[in-house]
């Protein structure tokens, strides 16, 4: 990559209240090379939950708004910077809903040169901000005309959701299923304890060690019982499972209550895949509605890329793959990645995230991310045709409020 003519000024630590000292030293060395990158040329690519969207209702871990001072952020960057890609597991309605919320698109406008990528970036929106944007379907590499098929997949998908929403706690069903068109997946919101937690995680552990005996019962008997016990584990070892799990507490520091989701997927349909297509293929290239025919990565990019769980880590990935690891700021916001709250693994093993962001009294951890990304984009060069309007440096930082 060819540097910019132009160079920004790199901000002192005392602008990052919010980082310690180490955290700073960690982010120091990207700052340093985004000085010299135009904000035309930045990319953003984030995870919906916890990085785009505030999930903090205790009653409803699905539930993640987008805060109105998020939204104004991120209104604000998309008059300069190149793209912001979103990619979730969610589905296509909810999250357009959020990200053309009528009160914040008749006080702020619509976000520019968005990117939606839904149910797990099988589907893309090329432009959000566009009127009525029609979804472009990427096919899942490795399953097309092959067996296990993918609607096979889907069906055991669907079958393990409804087991998992068969539990009972007291007698009572505590958990909630999602039948996605291409993946599953369950919430829960009402175990009281850790310990009800745990011996729910060690149910569902069980049904995963015996997917591939409760696949055999389903398939024809045309089969011999051992062509049936490698299709079943070929089709057990295609689905891919994602948990997270959050407690929350009172000032006192006693459980309320445990939250959390596990995604169930086809392996193979994951956020990297998607993030090298949006950036690479030319058809997700639009603005204003009008093709521009050639990739959005082009030289002298650089993308700042946000998650919070292991099933984000490929968006990391992909990115330092496509652009080399220089020109790349990952960022785990709340520690989920590096430390995974249940398995208590680092899942960081190509070692590129630059930056992990857990929550402090003073700053949560989302809020801490809009701050970083504000900082990024006021330490990148100005663009000539913008320099009239550049983005207002804060005089201090604050959390984001709703």
């Amino acid at each position: 990559m060819l540097e910019n003519e132009a160079q920004n000024t790199i901000p002192p630590k005392e602008s990052f209240e919010y980082l310690s000292q180490e955290q700073y030293d960690r982010l120091k060395p990207k700052l340093q090379r985004l000085s010299t990158i135009r904000r035309d040329k930045l990319i953003l690519v984030l995870d919906w939950d916890l990085t785009m969207a505030a999930k903090d209702d205790p009653d409803d871990v699905d539930k993640a708004p987008l805060k109105r001072a998020h939204y104004e952020k991120l209104r604000q960057w998309s008059e300069e910077i190149n793209r912001t890609i979103v990619s979730t597991a969610r589905g296509n309605a909810p999250i357009l809903a959020y990200l053309r919320d009528p009160f914040f698109v008749r006080k702020f406008g619509l976000i520019k040169r968005l990117i939606l990528a839904s149910n797990s970036g099988h589907y893309v929106y090329g432009e959000v901000s566009c009127d009525g944007p029609k979804p472009q379907k990427i096919k899942i590499p490795g399953y097309e005309d092959k067996n296990p098929s993918i609607d096979t997949v889907i069906e055991v998908i669907d079958d393990f959701v409804t087991k998992l929403c068969d539990y009972t706690v007291d007698g009572k069903k505590v958990i909630d299923g999602s039948h996605r068109e291409c993946c599953g997946a369950v919430t829960f919101n009402k175990f009281k304890t850790v310990e009800e937690f745990e011996a729910f995680n060690k149910y569902a552990d069980q049904l995963m060690e015996n997917l591939p005996k409760d696949i055999q019962k389903n398939l024809p008997d045309t089969l011999s019982q051992k062509e049936k016990e490698a299709l079943a584990q070929r089709i057990a070892d295609s689905i891919y499972f994602s948990k997270k799990r959050q407690i929350n507490t009172d000032k006192d520091g006693n459980v309320i209550n445990v939250q959390g989701y596990i995604d169930i997927k086809p392996k193979r349909m994951d956020k990297g895949l998607t993030t090298r297509e949006i950036l690479t293929n030319p058809i997700f290239n639009v603005i204003d509605g009008e093709p521009q025919d050639k990739p959005i990565l082009e030289e002298g990019c650089f993308i700042v890329v946000a998650g919070d769980s292991p099933s984000d880590y490929p968006l990391m990935q992909a990115a330092v793959a496509l652009l080399g690891p220089e020109n790349v700021l990952a960022i785990d916001v709340s520690g989920g990645i590096t430390h995974d709250p249940i398995s208590g693994k680092n899942f960081d093993t190509d070692g590129i995230i630059d930056l992990v962001l857990p929550p402090t009294k003073q700053y949560p951890a989302v809020d801490q991310l809009y701050l970083v990304i504000d900082d990024t984009v006021n330490t990148c060069v100005p663009c000539p045709k913008n320099a009239a309007r550049l983005i207002p440096k804060a005089q201090e930082h604050k959390p984001a409020v709703s």
